[in-house]
């Protein structure tokens, strides 16, 4: 009798260390503290390009657009479920700038089942969620329509793309394989993408993370609670943290970075 209550102490404690690592942390009670991070890395400026992958009701992209109200930022919002749309359009009514595609994101072009939980939460996903912390929500289904964003740059004659934000709720890697020649050729600057529990659906880890972003010349960095971060040096077993949702920057190594940009244009 004693001991379960004693337990819960220990994983809050557990739960607590971890967060100030990073890990576990990105569940959207930092928002501040991430954008700080996200400015460090991407150095904002006028005219960027930003994507916004899983935009949900919007509130990411009008917090960032108030905390660098000094720039004009251009922003490009996927979100495929029904149910945001309408807050999306009132948290975001006083940006300009923006273009919101109602389709979900993968690594082609076509069609996909979007499982969509009842309380009309950012917790719809392309993987059909098993994960203990969203379980007791019931789902439904939606057929949504994919693109890929190499597709859409091309489309919309982008040639460089200063952040996207990637919260697409385990879908994540599928959604950087869509991306694959855009950061091959680095016209992307700096990634942030969440890594979690959502992960768990889709079987992915994140040493796939990890060898996609190395063998592309990016490096990693984890977001810590205040907008600090840390560079992952190399790629470790711990790092596969599934409880919550954790953030994470990718940025093009400086070596590469240059001479990619200069060959491009």
């Amino acid at each position: 009798m004693v001991l379960a209550p004693c337990r819960r102490g220990v994983e809050f404690v557990l739960m607590f260390l971890s967060a100030l690592l990073g890990r576990g942390g990105g569940s959207g009670w930092d928002t501040a503290g991430q954008n700080r991070a996200l400015a460090r890395h991407a150095q904002p400026k006028d005219n960027m390009i930003i994507l916004d992958v899983g935009a949900n009701d919007g509130r990411w992209i009008a917090d960032v657009d108030k905390q660098f109200r000094r720039y004009r930022l251009h922003y490009h919002a996927f979100e495929c479920a029904p149910y945001c749309f309408e807050n999306f359009e009132r948290n975001t009514r006083d940006i300009s700038e923006l273009k919101l595609v109602r389709k979900a994101v993968s690594d082609r072009a076509g069609s996909m089942t979007l499982y969509l939980p009842d309380t009309g939460s950012g917790l719809a996903s392309l993987h059909e969620r098993r994960d203990t912390s969203v379980r007791p929500h019931e789902y439904g289904t939606l057929e949504v329509e994919t693109v890929d964003l190499d597709s859409y740059i091309e489309a919309n004659g982008i040639t460089q793309v200063d952040v996207p934000k990637i919260d697409v709720e385990g879908h994540e890697v599928s959604v950087l394989e869509g991306a694959r020649r855009a950061l091959k050729e680095h016209r992307i600057a700096a990634i942030m993408f969440e890594f979690g529990s959502a992960n768990i659906n889709s079987r992915t880890f994140f040493g796939d993370f990890w060898n996609l972003f190395d063998a592309l010349s990016y490096d990693l960095h984890v977001v810590l609670p205040g907008g600090g971060t840390y560079k992952i040096d190399r790629y470790r077993d711990e790092l596969e943290y599934f409880r919550g949702a954790s953030n994470y920057i990718a940025t093009r190594r400086p070596s590469n970075a240059a001479g990619v940009v200069a060959a491009a244009a």
